[in-house]
């Protein structure tokens, strides 16, 4: 559906509070000042608090006075204020901030503004305030743990809750204090996090793996921490999926249920990479709303037609190339009056909506909202709307608002919905910041956009490169990295596959489709491939663990995990036709041209977390002293000055058996960078060690040597390393 032009702002008319001041066209700016008390607040007449949209936090909200959108702008370091109703012209207020926002709630006239890097170190909160309709003013700011990102706000609106990703930690802030209350750790890369209505449980996502975090007696002083597994898509995966991507968590509105949007790492329906996951927690008995099933047991997906057609349920539907629906979901909502979710779909700029009543939300799709245009000759990237990163619902839920961060903006598309008597799909897109025109700036937009949709067939194959390394980061998966021949077609390839189960699907869903002719995949074998005397497939591909990027890709070369690529540019497009199934797509120019673009991106865009800025204690001073001793010879090979590597493969010695992969001939690997290696785990190229401790521990001296360490100078050595 096109986006409409300004003459349909009417459908996104929001009525406004009567108490409101209006519009003074002001641009505040959080500036850093001191935490100040507002005397002019007690003197104000008594108005009725307005409760908030929502307590979860996002990175667009709607005001409690529901005239206004706040939308928090990680890329320039912002708040935009949307004044309603919506239009293409409609005036934008920008409040600078001291650091990147990542999420926010308001409550009252407040807003809490999670911020990843403050200026004097680590993750912080601001308190800002209402100033005006579109102004805002600092009141106060709280120093976290670094990398402050989700939030959420207690049932009574006294403190909240806040995810520190990097730092793998959850902050508790007191709201009349404006101080911490406590601090727990939780396990790597916690995103969304959700208060359940009683206000003493919390549950947590992650970005990393199918677990999640419970956080009992969260209102209280000592909380608790447990971890719990969560099966992804247990009606297609089984029991031992992984999962990544865990930006979000939402509820219900009495927090019945909770829904954990997320991929399905290499699961036995889905694409090469796994599938798209809704997966449901249920807080009253602890427990997943479906346990894992047999293989012979699996589900398929099924679409609904029309509004009261029955449901096709034709086993081969949804069973095509590209069937997931959803790609990198970046956010979702509860949409109560539908009893459904919304998902933001990062990757192929989608907004969807699912059955939340399922017992897998994704085998009832109910819509698919267009929000997005591809007008691009050459890249097929969005022009508008790409990579939708937060959603925010009108108060009669009839419109979705969604925050577009590749491409600047927010839309408004109108839902469908039974009462609901506007058209359908209407929408109107909101500019918020002026792009650049320089050959520069264009560049470092269409890497950004390449970096973040999996629409443009030549990059890739139904996944982005955030796909696989969120944030610049990583996924924590270990990929089955395989070389596929074909006679018939006379085609040597390699691709990667996120476990056996994908590679069995995928030839089923070729074989049924016809999608390859000729027999389909049957005519390519895995040439990396180990079967048992029963013929059944024990072991396919090298293992693979997906590398961090930011802040490690400013060398000139070489890369690859054998040193394989001369430069940068080289390694993305080769990367090109291993994200995919079978070769990859493009003239040599095209594939060149679009990595130039993502080398710019990937260069300048990615934001590393932050370095300890502090001085070593006296352990990791020991440690610092093992790492760069001659005995230890740590520093031989990772070199301090070249961002702790030197970027020449070295042998590694024997690997040992790993399940589900076959022996690999080539055992010499280019030395990986230690910048940030503490947040990085698993380790070693197959992820063979779970923690940096287990790695100096197990290591049998063919990667420096450690074996002569006594545990106490291992334990410095590791606690020197995760200062990197």
């Amino acid at each position: 559906m096109p986006i409409r032009d300004a003459s349909i702002a009417v459908l996104f008319l929001v009525p406004l509070i009567a108490a409101c001041k209006p519009s003074q066209g002001t641009k505040d700016s959080a500036d850093g000042s001191s935490p100040s008390a507002s005397a002019s607040a007690s003197a104000a007449p008594v108005v009725e608090k307005k409760p908030p949209t929502t307590r979860e936090g996002s990175s667009i909200t709607r005001a409690p006075d529901d005239d206004v959108l706040f939308v928090a702008d990680e890329d320039h370091r912002a708040i935009h204020v949307v004044p309603f109703p919506i239009a293409e012209n409609t005036v934008v207020t920008t409040v600078p901030l001291p650091g990147r926002p990542a999420q926010m709630v308001a409550s009252g006239d407040r807003v809490f503004v999670t911020i990843r890097e403050m200026p004097e170190g680590g993750g912080g909160v601001i308190f800002l305030r209402r100033k005006g309709k579109v102004g805002l003013e600092e009141t106060a700011r709280v120093t976290i743990a670094a990398d402050a990102w989700g939030v959420t706000l207690a049932p009574d609106e006294s403190f909240i809750a806040v995810t520190s990703a990097w730092a793998a930690r959850v902050s508790v802030v007191d709201l009349a204090t404006a101080k911490v209350r406590s601090v727990v750790e939780v396990g790597r890369e916690p995103r969304g996090i959700t208060i359940l209505p009683d206000g003493k449980r919390a549950y947590v996502s992650h970005l990393v793996g199918r677990a999640i975090t419970r956080i009992g007696d969260i209102d209280g002083t000592a909380p608790t921490v447990k971890k719990l597994e969560l099966p992804a898509a247990p009606n297609r995966g089984g029991e031992k999926t992984s999962a990544s991507l865990g930006y979000v968590v939402v509820p219900s509105p009495r927090g019945e249920r909770l829904y954990f949007p997320r991929h399905a790492l290499g699961t036995g329906v889905g694409n090469w990479f796994g599938a798209a996951a809704i997966d449901v927690w249920i807080p009253r008995s602890d427990s997943p709303l479906v346990p894992p099933v047999h293989s012979n047991m699996l589900m398929h997906p099924f679409k609904v037609v029309n509004d009261g057609d029955i449901p096709d349920v034709n086993p081969d539907k949804g069973m095509q190339i590209d069937a997931n629906a959803f790609v990198q979901p970046r956010a979702a909502v509860y949409r109560a009056s539908e009893r459904s979710i919304l998902v933001a779909s990062e990757g192929d700029d989608k907004l969807v909506e699912f059955d939340a009543m399922m017992q897998d939300p994704t085998l009832g799709l109910m819509s698919t909202h267009k929000i997005t245009r591809h007008e691009n000759k050459f890249y097929d990237v969005a022009t508008t709307c790409g990579a939708p990163s937060g959603i925010a619902l009108s108060q009669d839920e009839q419109v979705a608002y969604v925050y577009c961060r590749s491409t600047d903006e927010v839309v408004g598309v109108r839902l469908k919905g039974d009462g609901f008597t506007a058209p359908a799909g209407t929408s109107v897109a909101v500019r918020l910041v002026e792009p650049k025109n320089t050959p520069e700036d264009e560049s470092f937009r269409l890497g950004r956009a390449l970096y973040y949709n999996a629409t443009d067939r030549i990059t890739g194959e139904s996944l982005a490169c955030a796909g696989c390394h969120p944030d610049g980061r990583d996924d924590g998966h270990v990929w089955h990295e395989t070389h596929f021949k074909s006679g018939p077609f006379d085609e040597d390839f390699v691709n990667f596959m996120a476990g056996m189960a994908s590679f069995a699907a995928i030839g089923e869903r070729a074989r049924v489709s016809g999608a390859y002719g000729c027999g389909g995949m049957n005519a390519f074998d895995a040439i990396d491939s180990e079967y048992d005397k029963d013929d059944n497939l024990v072991g396919m591909g090298h293992p693979r663990q997906t590398p961090m990027l930011a802040g490690r890709v400013s060398a000139k070369g070489p890369y690859g995990w054998h040193g394989e690529s001369e430069d940068l540019t080289a390694r993305i497009v080769g990367g090109f036709g291993l994200h995919r199934w079978r070769l990859g797509e493009g003239t040599k120019e095209n594939r060149l041209a679009r990595a130039g673009h993502l080398v710019k991106f990937l260069r300048e865009g990615l934001v590393p977390p932050e370095t300890i800025k502090r001085e070593l204690t006296e352990e990791e001073k020991k440690g610092k002293e093992i790492f760069e001793s001659e005995k230890a010879q740590c520093a031989k090979c990772h070199v301090p000055a070249t961002g702790f590597t030197d970027r020449i493969p070295m042998p590694v010695g024997e690997p040992p058996k790993l399940p589900g992969f076959v022996k690999e001939e080539n055992m010499a690997f280019k030395t990986p960078s230690l910048l940030w290696v503490r947040g990085t785990a698993p380790y070693f190229h197959d992820g063979r060690y779970e923690s940096l401790q287990a790695l100096v521990e197990k290591n049998p001296d063919t990667m420096g040597k450690t074996m002569h360490l006594s545990a106490d100078e291992k334990k410095a050595l590791v606690a020197y390393l995760e200062t990197l």
